[in-house]
């Protein structure tokens, strides 16, 4: 399973997009990502520069781990 957005800044001056992958995980029961990349670049012929130079980044995640936070709460009620 993957996701993809792209972003386009107008009139035409550059575009970015983040695709990310996903796999399931057992232990935790559900999907989690697993690979993010990232692209940045100003179009051909813009009229001025955005990112100035093209960017390319991945990030891969690992050893997921699961968190729980318990709470108590008390409500009063305001003097009349």
């Amino acid at each position: 399973m993957r996701s993809e957005v792209v972003f386009r800044f107008e009139p035409r001056l550059a575009e970015g997009s983040i695709e990310t992958e996903y796999r399931p995980q057992r232990r935790l029961g559900i999907w989690v990502p697993c690979e993010m990349k990232e692209d940045y670049r100003d179009l051909p012929g813009a009229g001025r520069a955005v990112f100035h130079s093209p960017t390319q980044a991945t990030a891969r995640y690992s050893s997921f781990r699961q968190f729980t936070v318990s709470t108590q709460e008390k409500a009063t009620l305001p003097p009349e």
